[in-house]
């Protein structure tokens, strides 16, 4: 209960007496915590500063951006009230110098501090850092003030500026305080400067600053200045008793051993009141921990804030804690070093308060602890999980691969080979020594070019052969054949065109008109034959048989076709200089079927080709052999057999070549399948191509012809048989027999061997099962992973 005005002059003595009781100090002990107060700090600007103060909870920091704007306290007589613990701190002061500034405008009190809070938070009402001016308050009430009214509360005031207040009672035994008005409170002044401040009452109880009627006055590094000379009192002490502390630095909290008390009434400090009422504090001051800063004449220490760490004792200011750098967090208050975030995440956050700040890699990309970004997989290396995890090496998925694509390597996929190879499903493989574009990384299969003159059965095949047509085959990724080729090497012709010396022309640009022409030519081409047999001609066709020139030309003409066609018969790529000139000698081939584009009128394959060499020469030697018994006389008709032998000889080389030409077969990779080298239409493995007795049959066919046509040289002149056709008659039946014999022989031949290829394959198709290759990367080598 406040003692009345009219008694204080009568009590004082015994009240100074009575002042030696312990101090109710607002400072933890040693023993205690120096973080008594929770943190949550709102900032506001001066508009919103009066309402955010009114809902703040007990414990926030309101921290108050005045940015020079002065709040003026207009709405209540009595004083703006603060009712709760909380902090009003001026953030202005540290970041300016500048003081927040409340000014009542000379017509009211400034600021009424009662604490009523219920909640149970323990702590003071801080100030920091404001400027009190402009109360005015004139009353008949026993106690007043101009500045501040402090009822029943712990106030801790900093760093704040009290001037040019005043406050006056016209009750008779009233009292009045210029600045502050203390009741039944516990106040620390830290470098609180007074000036200006006035005071007045009819009984002369009052100061133009301090009026302490009872509790407990704390002060460090206070100033009092100014006022009038006829008021001269700074402090009025009717109850309340007062501690003067040295003021510890920035960055400790307590006080220094060893204080001076102020010389009373020397003109700069005028007290009211007993020594008694003095007291002087031994405490020492000491340094705020880590993770922590105060700032001068702070009684407790302030914590970091989240996001902010302070690794060294001593923090002068906020300024003390620094932020967290990108790849850290601090989420709680006091961090004396911020936690990096874990290993595959990331964070780009200055001063992240959380750990949510770091972000999970990618696929594609990982990270070591406190990364401020993940880093994309080396080159080579692939990662398709997220967060923590090493990237995967492409080696181990893809066999060879030392690569990956210009993309976010987040899966196996992204894994390609090096330039110079190409991928086969797992695998990296050489690319084709020739026939191809491999200076590229990432190639496929697919994505793999040929070069024009090349081709291969599938997209998917490695295996590149070189075309006897160059011209044919244009290249690229599906081994594109020339308009009107198609089918293996580009071999083969589309409908509408015909094979013409192996390139395919089109049957509607005269290919028809030249078939026919060139069986027209073909025809004349007889007849002149034909003609040179004449009675006519027969002396110089027998001057010649009879010479050297008959056997010079045909032996002359056989070597030729023979050397022209060993390319093809034996498979054999001769060197440039050899194989152009068999290219050369090929004109000397007498296979005029070849230059007719017949195709275009009917379709002949090799077979039907094979059957009209052999048949169309053996029906010719017959029809020549009957002409020469029925019609021709004895000399007319030795010569007849003379010119057929003649052109049997010319024929039987390139007769010769197209019967070997049904033997050699190519086979091609995968299951494209196996083809007649000399006729890509002819599948090696059908039953047409497989039944040699019908080759058989037209070589012994052939043979048999040459063989009567001997003998009927050979015969008397009577026309019986000679006894020199003995050894053309032993072969004859040679023929025969040994034709039937090597027919048998040929099919058990290949029986056997069909039987072994299919239990080769059997074996690999087993050992294949061990090794069966994933749909996925089957899928990825079809889908493509070019750069």
């Amino acid at each position: 209960m406040r003692v009345p005005s009219f008694l204080l002059l009568v009590f004082l003595p015994l009240c100074a007496t009575l002042s030696h009781s312990p101090d109710p100090l607002l400072l933890p002990s040693r023993n205690q915590s120096q973080f008594d107060r929770s943190l949550s700090t709102i900032p506001v600007s001066t508009s919103a500063v009066r309402s955010t103060v009114s809902t703040a909870a007990a414990g926030d920091t309101v921290l108050w951006e005045a940015a020079g704007e002065v709040l003026v306290q207009n709405w209540v007589a009595d004083g703006w009230w603060l009712k709760r613990p909380l902090t009003l701190q001026c953030s202005d002061k540290e970041a300016t110098g500048e003081r927040c500034t409340v000014d009542a405008r000379g017509s009211r009190m400034v600021l009424w501090i009662e604490n009523t809070d219920t909640s149970g938070v323990t702590g003071p009402i801080e100030l920091i850092g404001l400027k009190i001016t402009g109360g005015g308050y004139s009353t008949s009430a026993t106690t007043t003030t101009g500045g501040i009214l402090i009822l029943n509360s712990d106030v801790v005031m900093t760093d704040c500026e009290i001037t040019s207040n005043s406050g006056s009672t016209t009750h008779p035994g009233g009292s009045a305080a210029g600045a502050i008005y203390i009741e039944a409170s516990n106040v620390e002044l830290n470098q609180v400067s007074f000036s200006d401040n006035l005071a007045t009452s009819p009984a002369g109880f009052h100061s133009r600053d301090i009026f302490g009627n009872t509790g407990v006055v704390v002060m460090r590094g206070c100033n009092f200045e100014g006022g009038l000379e006829s008021q001269p009192t700074n402090i009025f002490l009717a109850g309340a008793r007062v501690t003067f502390k040295s003021s510890c630095e920035a960055g400790d909290v307590g006080v220094p051993i060893s204080l001076e008390l102020p010389t009373l009434n020397d003109g700069t400090l005028n007290i009211v009141g007993t020594v008694a009422s003095y007291a002087q504090d031994s405490s020492s001051c000491e340094q705020c921990y880590p993770g922590s800063y105060s700032s001068p004449f702070a009684q407790h220490c302030t914590l970091c804030p989240t996001g902010k760490f302070n690794e060294l004792p001593g923090g002068t200011s906020i300024a003390a804690c620094l932020n967290c750098t990108a790849g850290y967090f601090s989420a709680t208050s006091g961090t004396v070093t911020c936690e990096g975030c874990p290993a595959g995440t990331s964070s780009a956050i200055i001063a992240a308060s959380t750990s949510f700040a770091c972000s999970t890699c990618p696929t594609g990309k990982t990270s070591d602890t406190a990364a401020s970004a993940c880093s994309r997989c080396d080159n080579g290396f692939f990662k398709s999980a997220v967060g923590n995890g090493a990237c995967d090496r492409c080696d181990l998925v893809v066999a060879g691969s030392t690569a990956t694509r210009d993309v976010l390597p987040a899966s196996e996929d992204t894994c390609i080979c090096w330039f110079g190879e190409v991928l086969a499903i797992d695998r990296c493989l050489d690319c084709p020594p020739e026939g191809t574009e491999c200076a590229e990384t990432g190639l496929t299969l697919e994505s793999m070019k040929l070069l024009p003159g090349f081709w291969r059965t599938s997209p998917s095949s490695i295996d590149v052969l070189k075309c006897s047509n160059e011209a044919a085959c244009i290249g690229n990724e599906n081994s594109t054949c020339f308009t009107g080729h198609r089918g293996p090497l580009c071999e083969l012709c589309e409908d509408g065109f015909a094979l013409t010396a192996g390139a395919c022309l089109s049957c509607e640009d005269g290919g028809v008109s030249t078939a026919i022409g060139g069986v027209v030519v073909t025809l004349l081409i007889l007849s002149l034959a034909a003609w040179c047999f004449s009675r006519r001609r027969v002396e110089q066709l027998k001057s010649l048989a009879d010479g050297n020139g008959l056997s010079f030309t045909k032996t002359g003409l056989g070597y030729v076709q023979i050397i022209a066609t060993l390319s093809s018969t034996l498979l054999v790529e001769f060197g440039p200089y050899f194989g152009g000139l068999t290219k050369i000698l090929a004109a000397f081939n007498l296979d005029f079927v070849s230059f007719l584009p017949l195709g275009c009128v009917t379709n002949m394959d090799h077979h039907s080709r094979l059957l009209m060499y052999t048949l169309v020469v053996a029906v010719f030697d017959l029809f020549c052999i009957v002409v020469r018994q029925k019609m021709l006389s004895r000399k007319a008709g030795q010569m007849l057999l003379t010119a057929v032998f003649f052109i049997n000889s010319l024929l039987l080389p390139q007769i010769s070549m197209t019967i070997f030409d049904t033997f050699p077969c190519q086979k091609f990779d995968g299951d494209y399948g196996s083809f007649l080298v000399i006729d890509k239409t002819i599948d090696c493995t059908s039953a047409a191509h497989a039944n040699r007795v019908s080759e058989i049959a037209s070589w012994g066919l052939m043979l048999t012809m040459i063989g009567a046509m001997v003998t009927a040289r050979n015969e008397r002149a009577d026309g019986k048989y000679s006894e020199k056709s003995g050894l053309t008659d032993a072969l004859l039946v040679f023929v025969q027999v040994g034709g039937i014999l090597l027919a048998m022989a040929i099919a058990v031949y290949e029986r056997n061997v069909l039987v072994q290829e299919r239990a080769l394959e059997d074996q690999e198709r087993l050992s294949d099962k061990a090794k069966v290759v994933p749909a996925e990367k089957i899928e990825m080598v079809r889908s493509g992973s070019k750069t």
